[in-house]
């Protein structure tokens, strides 16, 4: 595995949890955004679902 830049700032902007929001660039906000929901589906067979519980 190559340890890239971007790699990186998605494990760093996963790091602060729900109290961050990437902006820009799009492609790392998709990467967290994917990452996220992949994450979420370890704990839900709906991870949507995980929203309607926890609105913060």
């Amino acid at each position: 595995m190559v340890w890239t830049f971007k790699c990186f700032a998605n494990s760093w902007a996963m790091g602060f949890g729900r109290k961050a929001e990437v902006l820009e660039p799009e492609d790392l906000r998709k990467a967290v955004a994917e990452e996220l929901v992949a994450t979420a589906g370890k704990y839900a067979e709906d991870p949507a679902a995980l929203y309607e519980e926890d609105s913060e």
